[in-house]
């Protein structure tokens, strides 16, 4: 299936030969299958549809003829090139899917060249359908909006400039002329939404502090990562007068590349960028350097790659915002691989945890609460530590929270990535479910008394990593059919399920998890 994907990529490449990188990415952008639809609320993607994604990749070396393809009508000729194109890119597409698929374990049968068949893996695909559907969503609602970012007051790391779509297409949203700063904005349907970035949350610790971000792999490109989008999310801002249209229709927006240079120069300069360089060990860094380690991001063919984020266009610079999401969303996650620094992170997203639940209903009490973080004894052994509590009637929910996050070769089917996540989250499920019975087996024990309640749990991470098991899918229900956990459970499903469950009487739920970056820490439940 790779060596088939392989030889169709090259055809659909072959065929962008046609026309320059440019030009393809309007045509894409602008007749898309997606941009044909409308939702009055649309749904927004950081990651991408996996079919656009594959299409702009395949272009970025694209060096053709370059044509107006913003014109008022595309020739006829045109269309079907790109027709063709697209066509060779569903073909990609649906093996890239396949391969994904079988590296989760689904058997598939090729023959003479043809489209793989599935064999004999009906109860697999229901599960992988299942762990579709429940990634598929997400948000951008918990990004600021442009108008309430504060620029001069930098708390963490440097907010950042980034476009996400719509996922089914059209959707109303922010438009407006002129610098963001002095406009007046107008709701329009648009394919994709404008944000602020900013790092702090279950997923994405504060690079800044307690030498995280030295433990990236590559951190010169993280801190290029920032620098970007910190000064284009100055730019339009304060001095870009044309991204409050082509931001929102296109998820794209082009400077004049002097411009460019010297809007990330400025932004090395200011104080608080300038003092967060220094701190992390980059203050030498330059404009150059910064485009340069952008540049590198782009790669060509690789599987579910954006394509380029910058474009050169007659002394112009085409930024990609959308592309630029993508890789600020996967190269600022830092995925704990043993360590103090992965240490901290973990005990950073267990209080992130137990902050949203202490904003709910659920809400454990006071005597419970105490023991959050608190390593549980019998006879004078440790049984675990209790990483987060919950209390729903009569039931005592204990949540394992492991901080396992998706790289992108796990979302592109890598077999090793694949089989090293189910691996982690079975370990971990099989863990939580001996110690739950441990401790449903003994409720009273050296430093606990859980006598009154009925013992449960789960497993909490940021981000699902699919596994084949059916008990990761068995159900903790609420009280309510609509209500309820599952054995290995998302934090956006949490605390979606969290928030519905509190309304109308603690409707801020939500906010909670920003309140331990900031220093805050909410009162303790009493009752």
């Amino acid at each position: 299936m790779i060596a088939l994907r392989q030889a169709i990529a090259d055809a659909a490449t072959e065929v962008a030969t046609a026309y320059d990188s440019v030009t393809w990415l309007h045509l894409v952008r602008r007749l898309s299958p997606h941009a044909l639809a409308f939702a009055e609320a649309g749904t927004t993607d950081a990651q991408g549809d996996s079919r656009q994604r594959i299409a702009e990749n395949f272009v970025g070396t694209a060096r053709g003829d370059r044509l107006d393809a913003m014109s008022a009508s595309v020739p006829i000729a045109v269309s079907a090139k790109f027709a063709k194109f697209m066509a060779l890119v569903r073909l990609v597409d649906e093996l890239e899917g396949a391969i994904r698929s079988a590296s989760k374990g689904v058997k598939y049968k090729v023959h003479n060249n043809r489209r793989p068949a599935v064999f004999d893996s009906d109860a697999l695909l229901d599960a992988l359908h299942e762990f579709d559907v429940r990634t598929s969503w997400s948000s951008a609602e918990r990004e600021a909006r442009l108008n309430e970012v504060d620029l001069d007051s930098l708390d963490g790391d440097p907010p950042m400039l980034v476009a996400y779509r719509f996922t089914h297409g059209y959707a109303l949203d922010e438009t407006w002329h002129g610098s963001y700063s002095s406009a007046a904005t107008t709701e329009e349907p648009v394919q994709f939404t404008i944000r602020a970035f900013t790092t702090g949350g279950e997923k994405y610790i504060v690079l800044g502090r307690n030498n995280v971000l030295a433990s990236f792999d590559n951190p010169a490109e993280v801190v290029s990562l920032v620098i970007l989008g910190n000064a284009l999310l100055r730019a339009v801002l304060s001095t870009d007068n044309g991204a409050g249209q082509t931001l929102p229709r296109l998820g794209l927006m082009s400077l004049e590349t002097p411009a460019l240079q010297t809007q990330i120069h400025n932004t090395l300069g200011t104080p608080e960028v300038a003092d967060w360089l220094s701190t992390n060990g980059h203050s030498m860094l330059t404009s150059d350097e910064v485009l340069q380690g952008i540049r590198g991001l782009y790669e060509a063919g690789r599987r579910s790659r954006p394509g380029p984020v910058l474009q050169e266009q007659e002394g112009k610079t085409l930024v990609d915002a959308w592309a630029y999401a993508w890789h600020v969303t996967h190269g600022l996650k830092l995925s704990p691989s043993g360590g103090p620094v992965a240490n901290l992170t973990g005990k950073q997203f267990e209080i992130v945890v137990q902050e949203l639940i202490d904003g709910s209903i659920f809400a454990p009490p006071a005597e419970l609460r105490k023991l959050r973080g608190k390593d549980l004894r019998l006879n004078g052994s440790v049984v675990t530590d209790a990483d987060a509590l919950l209390v729903v009637g009569a039931k005592l929910i204990l949540v394992s929270c492991k901080r396992f996050l998706t790289a992108a070769d796990y979302l592109a089917g890598e077999h090793a990535a694949a089989r090293s996540g189910t691996d982690r989250l079975n370990k971990a499920l099989d863990e939580w479910r001996d110690r739950i019975a441990t401790l449903s087996q003994s409720p009273v024990g050296d430093n606990y008394d859980f006598s009154s309640y009925e013992i449960d749990g789960f497993v909490l991470m940021p981000e699902l990593i699919f596994t084949p098991r059916r008990d990761s899918r068995e159900l903790l229900r609420l009280g309510h059919n609509d209500l309820f956990f599952t054995r290995a459970e998302s934090y956006s499903q949490f605390a979606a399920t969290l928030e519905m469950a509190t309304w109308p009487r603690r409707a801020s739920a939500l906010a909670a998890p920003r309140l331990s970056e900031a220093g805050i820490r909410l009162a303790e439940h009493t009752g």
